[in-house]
């Protein structure tokens, strides 16, 4: 039996059986076994080699806008690592910033300061520690082409720093992904810049986002990676996909590429979701999408290929 209250820190909060359907991106989920909130990194490290020492699960989730929660919820701790952690300090070009911060506020630090680099996120509904760990990215920029260290934890609760190529970036991916290392700030170099024309850049993006995207949905973004060679939203677009809907989810009719819940449905449809466009894309095209949303929990069916949010440092 484990006893939650050796998780508490002054600085953080912790609730059991923590719903997180209304946390999602997706609207969808069922509750954590035990969530905690830190409000510091300390609180953060606190956590982390709490649950090391104990043999605790523990996964960590952001802003949720890139991961499916299974209905029954996640076992063990849950740690949501957002707003609380994200402190920030501007030093000529570069910028070091905690794990938590959304990628709106960063962005529009940036730009504040004169600094270019970070226009390409400022659309993007995610954390710096989670765009690290995928290497988010978006019109023709990714994270990779600005950061230099990353400052993170690893599977012995050793506070430890990657530099340069020791990140291991590739596309929609990096060195933590392996689960084994908690990432908690990271710095960037940028390049000084106007700031009414990094605004002006913002607001374009921006603009491409509102034109092309079902951002009034309850959706997680890009469903599927782009496959070498084609463009995912396409070839679900030419399969016939654009628009279907399954059990309340489906395929948005603004943008293929983008499944989305249309009010009342389970995490379980909107795999369901995933599953059907990907047999149907494989049927018609040979092309087997991989699906860049994460999956958390057990679900009773899945795509092939998921990426599972997996506990940190290998305990399941």
């Amino acid at each position: 039996m484990v006893n939650w209250k050796t998780l508490l820190h002054p600085e953080s909060d912790l609730v059991c059986s923590a719903p997180l359907a209304s946390l999602s991106h997706f609207g969808s989920g069922g509750p954590a076994e035990c969530l905690v909130r830190p409000h510091s990194l300390d609180a953060v490290i606190h956590v982390a080699r709490t649950c090391l020492l104990q043999d605790i699960p523990l996964y960590v989730l952001g802003q949720m806008s890139n991961v499916l929660v299974s209905d029954k919820g996640i076992p063990g701790v849950t740690m949501l690592l957002t707003q609380d952690v994200a402190d920030v300090q501007v030093s000529g070009v570069t910028v070091r910033a905690e794990a938590g911060i959304w990628l709106s506020r960063l962005s529009a630090l940036a730009a504040a300061h004169g600094l270019s680099g970070l226009e390409f996120a400022c659309g993007i509904p995610g954390t710096l520690g989670g765009s690290i760990l995928i290497n988010a990215g978006a019109y023709n920029g990714q994270f990779s082409e600005i950061v230099t260290a990353t400052t993170y934890l690893n599977e012995r609760g050793d506070v430890c720093v990657a530099r340069g190529d020791e990140h291991e970036f590739g596309y929609r991916t990096s060195r933590f992904e392996s689960g084994g290392e908690l990432i908690l700030s990271c710095e960037m170099r940028l390049v000084q810049n106007e700031s009414g024309d990094i605004y002006r850049n913002m607001a374009e993006l921006a603009k491409k986002r509102r034109d092309s995207q079902p951002l009034a949905d309850k959706s997680c973004g890009s469903a599927f990676k782009r496959p070498p060679g084609h463009f995912a939203g396409k070839l679900i677009s030419d399969s016939g996909l654009k628009g279907y809907t399954g059990r309340h989810a489906g395929v948005s009719p603004k943008h293929a590429g983008f499944i989305v819940n249309y009010g009342n449905a389970a995490s379980q449809d909107i795999a369901d979701v995933f599953i059907h466009v990907q047999q149907e894309v494989a049927r018609q095209t040979g092309v087997l999408l991989e699906p860049e949303v994460r999956f958390a929990g057990e679900f009773d069916r899945q795509p092939q290929r998921i990426h599972k949010l997996r506990p940190l440092f290998g305990r399941e």
